[in-house]
């Protein structure tokens, strides 16, 4: 039985309302998703890529959140994230 992969999308909206999330930092994750390159998305979780994307997306926003909580509420590692965060951004303002 073959299931159906759940996008990093779906786990943007799922978790941003327990992180108390504005839609306009909603949409900033979305649109931060979205600018990452396919070759970086397809070698990462769709949860890593949502807690990354929520982090970033919220700071943008003007949104205080941390690192921790973030981490916490997806269920990932923060060490993973604050990894990636630099990469992530600097892919995403090429596209």
């Amino acid at each position: 039985m073959k299931l159906p992969r759940i996008s990093a999308y779906d786990y943007i909206d799922r978790f941003a309302p327990q992180l108390g999330l504005s839609r306009e930092a909603i949409e900033r994750a979305h649109k931060f998703y979205k600018a990452l390159p396919r070759n970086f998305t397809q070698s990462k979780s769709p949860l890593f890529l949502a807690a990354m994307a929520l982090y970033i997306a919220a700071g943008s926003a003007g949104e205080k959140i941390t690192l921790d909580k973030v981490a916490r509420t997806v269920g990932v590692g923060i060490s993973g994230i604050s990894k990636n965060l630099k990469r992530a951004r600097q892919l995403a303002a090429r596209e």
